[in-house]
């Protein structure tokens, strides 16, 4: 009879079978639950947690690496590690302090971004734009909200100011040669059938011939503003200065500047300039109540002008001389 000692070690260690994978998260999804590691081995084993944050924790912006490690009966160790990146709360974009006349009907504050929106006194209803008339003189806290990529929304603030913004200039005539703007201002410019007078920036202006005269005004603010058209004698024929509706563009023939004035009282214009072959040579979208329009490009001949609005769609046929 004999007896014989055995050993039996274990050299085999735990064999990883699941973990989580590397996940990017918004800062709004930064409390985060995951599944603990699962393993096998030959004898019992235990896994234990020895770096990152438990299932369920908040996790910090950055990133943060979790190791878990799975120890057997006879010491032999598994280990298995994932990584959880928490995207932090930011802007990508400066938000800076604004100000504008309370003349202007409306701005796109977007910066051609669709992952942004606005809300705040004078905020339009597609949350993107800014209307200065609405929202009045004075400064208004505007809250921006960013949507990042993982749906998280970042908000700030800023000012936007609204200066007062001149009202708009009354020509009267106070003497056989001379007209004036009715009220006082802090600068003045006159035109003449749609030209800039060259020295022409006092309140009174002596006429040296027949045409049609407007003037635009500014105040201390920098705002302006340009009065209707004033007919000085008879300086037109018929087709001269067309008035269609709520439409008036003069002058008609022109070299090279077009006034357009709106009556409708929408707050934006849509204004397209095309050739005798409908070509859309000019599109331009305003908010002014008189637009003046540059066409000393064109080549002469004759064109038309559509304007379009929340009310109106109206064609005038001009002459560029």
């Amino acid at each position: 009879f004999a007896t014989a000692l055995v050993t039996v070690v274990d050299t085999i260690s735990p064999v990883i079978l699941t973990a989580p994978n590397n996940i990017t998260l918004g800062y709004c999804d930064a409390r985060y639950a995951y599944s603990t590691p699962t393993a096998s081995d030959n004898c019992s084993f235990t896994v234990t947690q020895t770096a990152g944050l438990p299932s369920g924790s908040k996790f910090p912006t950055g990133t943060t690496t979790n190791i878990f490690v799975v120890t057997d009966a006879s010491g032999n160790e598994g280990v298995t590690s994932f990584d959880i990146t928490i995207i932090e709360e930011h802007l990508p974009f400066t938000l800076n302090d604004l100000s504008y006349c309370g003349n202007y009907t409306q701005v796109d504050l977007s910066q051609e971004r669709d992952d942004i929106t606005f809300t705040g006194q004078g905020v339009g209803s597609n949350f993107i734009s800014f209307e200065p008339v609405v929202a009045g003189v004075g400064t208004h806290i505007i809250t921006a909200a960013f949507t990042d990529s993982m749906g998280c929304v970042t908000k700030g603030t800023f000012n936007i100011t609204v200066l007062e913004a001149p009202i708009v200039p009354l020509i009267e005539r106070v003497a056989s040669d001379k007209i004036q703007v009715v009220e006082d201002y802090s600068s003045y410019l006159w035109y003449h059938n749609g030209v800039p007078i060259e020295g022409a920036k006092s309140k009174l202006y002596r006429v040296m011939e027949l045409g049609l005269y407007s003037v635009l005004v500014g105040n201390e603010n920098n705002c302006y503003e340009i009065s209707n058209g004033y007919e000085f004698g008879i300086p037109f024929q018929e087709e001269e200065v067309i008035q269609q509706n709520l439409v008036t563009v003069y002058p008609n023939p022109t070299e090279n500047i077009l006034f357009i004035e709106f009556e409708s009282g929408d707050d934006t214009h849509m204004v397209t300039i095309t050739n005798g072959l409908g070509v859309e040579l000019i599109k331009a979208n305003t908010d002014k109540r008189v637009y003046r329009l540059d066409i000393s490009h064109l080549a002469a001949g004759p064109y038309y002008v559509n304007v379009v609005s929340y009310t109106i769609n109206e064609t005038v046929k001009i002459i560029k001389k």
